[in-house]
């Protein structure tokens, strides 16, 4: 029987006021999609190069960013604070909290914030949170 759990509950949060360590929940996420780490990787071969097979040398890791839809709350602190954020260059600490409890805190900013609003459908905001370093994991 797999051992798979459900995602339902996982949350990004906000610390508002910087250092304190008082995150908030961001209210109203949809599906999260990453954060996406890549590293890059330079290519090494030489004519010293044993064998048939290039040879490389692991470089810096990109932290990624996390990407996710809200439901927009009219008058909401928080989603007010993302949208000035975004637009003042604001960085702040944030806190990917999985709902098994293990987490991990990471500075980051709003690198995008992508309101819509469909006919028939609700206001929503697509908001990514672009990692600025690397994060601390509780495990």
């Amino acid at each position: 029987m797999s051992q798979a759990k459900h995602s339902k509950g996982t949350k990004l949060q906000v610390e508002m006021t910087a250092g304190a360590g008082d995150y908030v929940d961001i209210p109203e996420q949809g599906d999260h999609q990453g954060p996406s780490a890549t590293s890059t990787e330079h290519k090494v071969s030489s004519h010293d190069t044993v064998g048939n097979v290039d040879e490389f040398l692991v470089g810096m890791v990109d932290p990624g960013s996390i990407r996710f839809p809200i439901n927009i709350i009219a008058g909401n602190n928080i989603h007010k604070q993302l949208r000035n954020d975004k637009f003042s260059l604001t960085t702040r600490n944030y806190k990917l909290l999985q709902n098994t409890g293990e987490f991990e805190t990471f500075p980051g900013m709003v690198k995008m914030f992508d309101r819509s609003a469909p006919v028939d459908g609700v206001r929503r905001a697509d908001v990514e949170i672009r990692r600025l370093g690397a994060a601390t994991f509780s495990d």
